[in-house]
């Protein structure tokens, strides 16, 4: 019989991913964050509020970290270059990318809005 700790070793096996069709672009793989990764965002809006400014690409930086390239992992990095090639995109893509990598992570709106508030 499996130990507690066994079994959830197994779900990183489990991270959930979807396949977004892009107009103009095809299928875009999308993997929702570890627990890690969300805390990295979220310490990422956190100290990007504290900058005295509204915060800055909430939008492009989770769809960073979310889309999936050929080999299964990252296409994007965490850069600011990055961010902002995403951020440059058609709003409508962004948004539609944006609202399925928040439910891949376990984001809820009120999520969002409390860490650009906190």
């Amino acid at each position: 019989m499996a130990s507690i700790r066994e079994k959830l070793a197994a779900l990183k096996a489990n991270i959930p991913t979807a396949e977004v069709v892009v107009k103009g672009v095809g299928t875009v793989k999308l993997i929702g964050l570890t627990a890690g990764a969300r805390d990295q965002w979220e310490q990422f809006i956190y100290n990007s509020r504290g900058t005295g400014q509204s915060v800055k690409n909430v939008r492009a930086s989770l769809v960073c970290r979310c889309i999936a390239g050929e080999d299964g992992g990252r296409a994007y990095t965490d850069s600011v270059a990055d961010m902002e090639e995403i951020s440059a995109l058609p709003a409508k893509v962004v948004d539609q990318l944006y609202k399925v990598a928040q439910k891949l992570s376990g984001l809820g709106a009120d999520d969002i809005d409390e860490l650009e508030k906190a």
